[in-house]
């Protein structure tokens, strides 16, 4: 019956180890270079995120949501007809739990690396940081940032320079690129202007990171279990065990494939006794051994 179970197993995992190898020969179009983000240039009007009762909980794609004193400003832009002005608040909070700021929800592929750039200048030489980064917008809190990067004020100026941040991920297929800063305890104005942002697939990075995923993954199969623990026999079958696992982990597509691969095959293993539980069970009465 175990045996039978632990076989059954392994032809799952072999045929997987296939099916894979099968779609790993189907080439894989990357959209390296499309924007992702709509209106970049923040040329249209902003989602008022800031009106009375808007719910930040709810995915808005495809225009930018304003959570408060933010606006496109025609006066100053580096190129178009205007750029993004986000005004520090005087006291801090605006709305809700945020600060002064943007954000856009957007489709993303999961275990991927994305750049994000934008033109970006201050106004005024005090106040605090502009932040840049994703939150994930089906999560329980919205307001949590998953990744987030820092731009100093003494990082921008006066006028327009352009800034690259990697965003990775993870698990999610959605994420909620923002803009903010947070208050600044003085009254005269201050604030940041930000123009022509992108956000576009880092294929070299997301292809780096599937490699290191494999690397790892095979790895932790290799040292999963000793094979000084089982029998001979067992010890064939281990080994065929993490050979299919080893396959399966090259073959697949993309990191969630990598840890499903390990899995399987993790779950293959487990089923094969070691000389211990078989020792084990030869002491048990003929009824009760499995």
């Amino acid at each position: 019956m175990k045996a039978k179970k632990w076989r059954s197993r392994l032809a799952l995992l072999m045929a997987f180890v296939l099916g894979t190898a099968m779609l790993a020969t189907v080439p894989v179009t990357y959209a390296e270079g499309d924007n992702l983000l709509a209106d970049g240039g923040f040329e249209s009007a902003l989602v008022a995120g800031d009106a009375p009762g808007y719910d930040h909980t709810q995915v808005t794609t495809g225009s930018w949501v304003n959570v408060c004193w933010c606006e496109p400003f025609t006066d100053i832009k580096a190129e178009g007809n205007s750029s993004l002005k986000i005004c520090y608040s005087y006291n801090g909070l605006c709305t809700d739990r945020d600060f002064p700021g943007v954000y856009q929800d957007i489709e993303v592929e999961p275990n991927s690396v994305y750049t994000l750039s934008f033109w970006a200048l201050r106004v005024g030489s005090e106040g605090t940081p502009l932040y840049v980064g994703f939150r994930d917008p089906n999560s329980d809190d919205v307001w949590n940032n998953i990744e987030q990067h820092t731009l100093e004020v003494t990082d921008l100026t006066d006028n327009f320079q352009k800034f690259s941040v990697q965003l990775k991920t993870g698990d999610l297929d959605q994420i909620r690129v923002y803009f903010y800063c947070t208050g600044q305890g003085a009254e005269e104005f201050r604030g940041f202007y930000i123009d022509n942002a992108d956000l576009s697939l880092d294929v070299e990075a997301t292809a780096a990171g599937l490699a290191d995923a494999k690397e790892a993954a095979k790895a932790a199969l290799s040292s999963y279990v000793s094979l000084d623990d089982y029998r001979e026999a067992e010890q064939a079958k281990v080994s065929a065990a993490i050979a299919a696992g080893q396959a399966a982990i090259d073959a697949a597509a993309d990191v969630r494939a990598v840890n499903q691969a390990l899995a399987d095959a993790k779950a293959v293993i487990d089923e094969i006794k070691t000389d211990a539980e078989l020792t084990a069970e030869a002491a048990l009465p003929p009824l009760l051994a499995r």
